[in-house]
């Protein structure tokens, strides 16, 4: 990686607070980032710990798609139920006209 790959790649890297109200890094902040270089990305990635994080996503989408199965077959079984004929009328108030 060049000099200048290096400038851009930390330019991409923005601390938090440091966000414009659009989601944008702001000119300042794109001009700090890139000011750190090379050994500012390594380590920002080192601590970062991306496995921690992969696992803890791949935990979270298990869960999701689980509670999703789970949600679709008791759609179906209440869809079932109400066209089987198990549905019932609800009944009279008895003594009251």
């Amino acid at each position: 990686m060049d000099q200048s790959e290096a400038k851009d790649a930390a330019a991409a890297i923005v601390a938090p607070g440091t966000v414009a109200g659009d989601g944008t890094a702001t000119e300042s902040t794109v001009a700090d980032a890139s000011s750190f270089g090379l050994p500012f990305i390594l380590n920002y990635w080192k601590e970062f710990d991306l496995e921690s994080a992969r696992t803890s996503l791949d935990e979270q989408g298990l869960k999701i798609a689980e509670n999703q199965e789970a949600s679709t077959k008791n759609r179906r079984k209440l869809a079932e139920s109400t066209r089987g004929g198990e549905h019932q009328e609800p009944t009279e108030a008895s003594g009251v006209d």
